[in-house]
């Protein structure tokens, strides 16, 4: 994770054609992940592996107060 602000943004797709990205920068500890339809039903599972029994936080965001006006909603 990103914890220090002096990295650049960190931007990484999986898969060909592209079934997941991953993207994490200005040194908070987030990880924002986006995983296309064909693979979004598996996200437990798969959270659960990389956790590795790990605590994992999981927040439900309220788009409709964060997405910029510009993009609409």
């Amino acid at each position: 994770m990103a914890r220090d602000d002096q990295f650049t943004p960190c931007h990484v797709d999986f898969g060909a054609p592209m079934r997941a990205s991953l993207h994490a920068s200005d040194g908070h500890p987030i990880l924002w992940i986006w995983l296309h339809e064909a693979v979004a039903g598996d996200w437990p599972d798969h959270l659960n592996t990389v956790a590795r029994g790990r605590r994992v936080i999981e927040t439900t965001l309220r788009w409709d107060v964060l997405r910029p006006g510009s993009l609409g909603g």
